[in-house]
C-alpha cells in the first residue's frame, strides 16, 4: 500500500473476463444463454432492489445491455485497459465461445468492441426502488 487510495485500479478483478467466461462456461454444460441473463442481470437487480429498472429489457428499463458475438476467441490479457501495470488474468490464453462485441447504457453504446465511447460521469445512481423475495420469480 502506497497511501494514496486512488492508485489502484478502478472496478471489478476479472471484468473483461466475466461475460465471455460465464457465456462458455454455460455453453460447455450445454446450459441456455437466458440463465447468464437470469444469474447475471435479473437476480441482482432483484436482490438489491433495483427491478424492475434494472436487470431486465421491457419498456421502463434503463437499456443498459451487453451484447455478445459468439465464435471462438482467445482471451488476451492484454485487453484489460484499467491497469496497465497490472494486465494478467487467470483466463489468458483461455478458449471463450464468445467475446464482448459492444456495451449499452441506458440505450447509447458506450463500448464499440475496441474503444470506450463514454465520457467520465456518464454513469448515474440509481436508487433502491423496493425490495423482492431474492429467489422469488416473478
Amino acid at each position: 500500500y502506497t497511501g494514496d487510495i486512488f492508485a489502484p485500479g478502478a472496478g471489478l478483478v476479472g471484468l473483461q473476463s466475466f461475460a465471455p467466461l460465464m457465456f462458455t462456461l454455460l455453453a460447455e454444460r450445454g446450459l441456455p444463454p437466458t440463465l447468464m441473463a437470469k444469474y447475471c442481470a435479473e437476480r441482482p437487480a432483484r436482490f438489491h432492489g433495483l427491478f424492475p429498472k434494472k436487470g431486465a429489457i421491457r419498456v421502463g428499463a434503463d437499456a443498459d445491455l451487453l451484447v455478445l458475438q459468439q465464435g471462438d476467441f482467445l482471451f488476451d490479457e492484454a485487453m484489460i485497459e484499467d491497469r496497465p501495470d497490472a494486465r494478467w488474468s487467470p483466463y489468458h490464453g483461455r478458449a471463450m465461445r464468445a467475446r464482448v462485441a459492444a456495451t449499452w447504457l441506458r440505450g447509447a453504446c458506450v463500448w464499440d468492441g475496441s474503444a470506450v465511447l463514454a465520457q467520465p460521469g456518464t454513469g448515474r445512481f440509481v436508487p433502491r426502488q423496493h425490495r423482492e423475495t431474492y429467489l422469488g420469480e416473478a
